[in-house]
């Protein structure tokens, strides 16, 4: 008998240690598996934007194009955030055309400031360009952003849209 439990001894050792190696193995396994995902997948390679990042967003053509730049929840109502944006315009005659842009968080309207040349229209909430514009030209919109009052929740991303247009005004296309 005693035999039979120097066998039982035994294969409980040896499913001790056969259990302590697999976990290692499989903790090794994660650690490596986290350490190169997370270097892999780190700022370098994101594919969006964060408020914050200098952006530069560039029309091809008469009409418009918008971004959309991710706020975390670090945010609150009324925040002043740094935010470098600007836009090249398109190669074509700019005589007669109008540039003008918006941005926008939930239902409100976020305040654009840093720059010289743009004033805002209350009746449709778009800054106007008012300065001088030729093809190809890189124009500042902002380099600070103040966040409407809304309701800004911890640990979730909202989302900042800046639209920019430009079009010929009615009548004067070249």
């Amino acid at each position: 008998m005693n035999n039979k439990n120097k066998n039982s001894e035994n294969k409980n050792q040896i499913n001790y240690i056969f259990s302590i190696v697999v976990l290692s193995v499989v903790l090794c396994i994660s650690l490596i598996y986290n350490f190169i995902g997370g270097f892999k997948f780190s700022n370098i390679n994101k594919n969006y934007i964060e408020v914050g990042d200098d952006t530069t967003i560039t029309l091809s053509n008469i009409g418009s194009e918008t971004i959309s730049l991710a706020l975390d929840g670090s945010s609150l109502p009324n925040d002043v955030v740094k935010q470098n944006t600007n836009v090249v315009l398109p190669n074509i005659d700019m005589q007669n055309t109008v540039l003008r842009v918006k941005a926008k968080l939930l239902d409100g309207y976020v305040e654009l400031s840093g720059f010289d040349f743009w004033e805002l229209n209350l009746d449709d909430n778009y800054y106007y360009f008012n300065g001088e514009k030729y093809a190809n030209q890189t124009i500042g919109i902002c380099s600070e952003i103040k966040l409407p009052d809304a309701m800004l929740k911890n640990n979730y991303t909202y989302y900042v849209n800046i639209t920019v247009e430009i079009f010929y005004l009615e009548g004067l296309n070249a």
